[in-house]
């Protein structure tokens, strides 16, 4: 049994639940888990939305003795646009994801460059590093100390971690702040009609929740899956797809939306988690997996993905709306799709970039490949 099988299904299992059990009022609140969506944004992307049209809420702390909300942003109500406005994101994806997976290439570049320096330092010889026991120096305070000790003994995947959701939740605490709200709608949430600021929201809503729960479930089954995938792909070609996948599921969300004339604001980063966790499944295949205080019911990761992209075929086919099931399945098809096509396609031909940087930055013998 893999330490990850907990998230996958657990907040799956959340949306079985409340589609088929609870009251329409429960849907309502319990659609933002996992969901690229969150809570809709504007109020005509949710036919249960309490609140007027075109008005989206935010709740304030109010004065002593009044409780509620009150209206804090006003917003349009977005008419169907053509298929023209696909042109910027789909250019925008383009140039994001072959930005990413460059700077991923110069990153690992950077580290092997490092790694040879270190080992064949003056007096260290080729087994150097691994046998250089020397103490590091030590920070001034108790505190430091500790954090510094925490902070290098996280593994790759933890170093990954911390820094992505660190990102969240700065961004989460920002749509706290009234002030910023406009500025939040503007470029962390994705919305097609919204042609002015098209292209970054793409990037930047990957890393933005507008709901605790939406953040909490979203960081557990990332972190739950994370350690695998760098273990498969290394910190550099992870950082690549994860955000790559970021800007992809945003494109599959746009044109879902300008195909079915639904326009509305979309956020969080499960569509790129359904990118790691479909190269996780089709990694390993039969690795078992478990719905959360159900023991005892388990079944393969490749049944799971099977599983939540019929799912989400499904909710696309029957315009669902609880759910941002475009981006979902968005990023599951392209985590497929890396692990048996984009990484002898991309990654692996790789070189010609690094030897580029080497010759331009570096100069020298380049490193090599393990």
């Amino acid at each position: 049994m893999l330490g990850c099988q907990h998230g996958l299904v657990q907040c799956y299992s959340d949306l079985f639940h409340h589609i088929f059990v609870s009251s329409p009022y429960t849907m309502t609140v319990f659609s933002r888990i996992l969901s690229n969506s969150g809570r809709p944004l504007l109020s005509q992307f949710s036919s249960r939305s309490p609140w007027p049209s075109g008005w989206r809420h935010f709740r304030q702390k109010g004065r002593r003795g009044h409780v509620g909300s009150q209206p804090m942003v006003r917003q349009e109500t977005y008419a169907p646009v053509n298929w023209s406005v696909l042109a910027k994101p789909a250019a925008f994806t383009l140039g994001f994801s072959a930005t990413a997976f460059v700077g991923a290439t110069i990153w690992q570049y950077e580290n092997m460059r490092k790694e040879k320096k270190a080992r064949f330092a003056p007096g260290k010889g080729w087994f150097g590093p691994y046998w250089d026991n020397s103490p590091a120096m030590p920070k001034a305070g108790g505190f430091r100390n500790e954090l510094n000790r925490w902070w290098n003994n996280l593994s790759p995947a933890d170093l990954l971690f911390v820094g992505i959701c660190a990102a969240n939740v700065a961004v989460f605490l920002a749509w706290r702040v009234p002030a910023l709200q406009p500025v939040m709608l503007k470029y962390f949430s994705c919305n097609p009609a919204a042609t002015s600021t098209v292209c970054l929201p793409m990037i930047l809503s990957v890393f933005s929740h507008s709901s605790f729960i939406h953040l909490a479930a979203n960081m557990y089954v990332l972190h739950g899956f994370m350690k695998h995938g760098v273990q498969l792909l290394g910190p550099e070609q992870f950082l690549a797809v994860y955000m790559s996948a970021g800007v992809i599921s945003s494109l599959a969300s746009m044109v879902y939306k300008v195909g079915s004339g639904r326009m509305g604001y979309s956020l969080g980063a499960s569509g790129a988690i359904c990118t790691v966790l479909g190269i996780f499944g089709t990694m390993f295949p039969n690795a078992l997996m478990q719905i959360v205080f159900i023991p005892g019911i388990t079944f393969s990761a490749s049944s799971a993905i099977k599983g939540l992209m019929a799912v989400d075929t499904a909710g696309l086919v029957m315009n669902w709306r609880f759910f941002d099931h475009a981006a979902h399945l968005g990023g599951m098809v392209f985590g497929v799709w890396w692990c048996y096509f984009g990484n002898k396609l991309v990654w692996e031909n790789r070189l010609p970039v690094m030897q580029l940087w080497h010759d331009m930055f570096r100069g020298g013998e380049p490193p090599r490949f393990n």
